[in-house]
């Protein structure tokens, strides 16, 4: 999805705070602040996906992965929620497959962390909103799910974006 040229300039403003690990600066480019927040850490991959991308990691396995799932409000009742995979793979190699595979659509993933967000129960993440970033041998990927309220593709999409620059915790 295209960002128009408002959002362009906030994603990389907020790309370049997140990459520093600076939540509350990098979530502030959209008027958003961070309300809940829950992790989860795992060494079997094939157990945390789905289709291809399970296959695939049935025969190449990960080193890690780290899940994590936050709750963002903004203003006039606007909540989002947007859950990042950290799937650290053996090499740069197996890692830039992964992320090939992940990026195309209807593929599979790696499972969302779906704890409860902002009070929602099991927040379902339909990947239309969806980034990833590689670094080295990890693959970062981010999905992005409204909540309430107005909240565009566009946003969605920007929260995705900045959401996959955050480092692994």
């Amino acid at each position: 999805m295209a960002l128009n040229g408002r959002l362009v300039a906030k994603v990389k403003s907020g790309r370049t705070h997140a990459a520093k690990g600076r939540h509350r600066q990098a979530w502030r480019e959209l008027d958003l602040r961070q309300v809940g927040k829950r992790a989860r850490q795992a060494v079997n991959c094939a157990v945390l996906s789905y289709g291809d991308v399970r296959e695939f990691f049935l025969r190449k396995p990960c080193r890690a992965v780290d899940r994590l799932q936050l709750g963002l409000q903004g203003g006039n009742g606007r909540s989002v929620a947007v859950a990042i995979a950290w799937v650290e793979m053996p090499s740069s190699g197996t890692a830039r497959e992964l992320r090939r595979l992940v990026d195309t659509h209807g593929t599979g993933n790696v499972i969302a962390k779906t704890a409860a967000a902002l009070g929602e129960p099991n927040v379902r993440y339909a990947g239309q909103h969806y980034h990833s970033d590689l670094r080295g041998r990890t693959v970062a990927i981010a999905e992005a799910e409204k909540l309430h309220g107005a909240v565009s593709d566009g946003e969605l999409e920007a929260v995705a974006r900045i959401a996959a620059a955050f480092p692994a915790p």
